[in-house]
């Protein structure tokens, strides 16, 4: 799935980004364009407007540097110029249908409204009548709480 950045690039994406261009067009060249700025504040502003791009979108912009800058690095805005916006990948989810549209969410539907209608002590009926028929599997401690769950109003 593929995000778009909604903030900066992490600053270890900038510096990895710095060095390969500092590599592929010799430092000379590639700071000579920042000579006299801050290169912390360089790398900031680098790093805020290239935060809308995906991944992909960057790696497709130093793919393309070879062929559009072959011998003198690209500016901030020339960089961008070579991210591609990439179609998203994501997909939507379908509307959802009517009740009467799905015949399972009918049945479903249909046990949850006999459920809500079902005696909410009707555990304590089924303790009580075990208890009484003898069933030595009841502790008292069931049986008392079953018998104060009925005496509830």
């Amino acid at each position: 799935m593929m995000e778009r950045l909604l903030t900066a690039l992490p600053s270890a994406w900038i510096d990895r980004l710095f060095e390969r261009l500092a590599v592929a067009y010799g430092t000379e060249k590639f700071t000579a364009i920042w000579r006299g700025q801050d290169i912390d504040r360089v790398k900031a502003v680098w790093a805020a407007e290239l935060g809308k791009f995906t991944a992909a979108e960057l790696r497709a912009a130093l793919v393309a540097l070879p062929n559009k800058h072959p011998s003198w690095p690209p500016t901030l805005y020339e960089f961008v110029e070579l991210c591609p916006r990439l179609p998203k990948t994501t997909q939507q989810l379908p509307a959802p249908r009517e009740v009467g549209e799905r015949p399972e969410l009918k049945r479903i539907t249909g046990e949850v409204g006999k459920v809500a209608r079902h005696d909410p002590r009707a555990w304590a009926d089924w303790i009580l009548e075990r208890k009484a028929a003898g069933d030595k599997a009841i502790t008292d401690y069931a049986w008392r709480m079953a018998l104060a769950a009925k005496d509830v109003r």
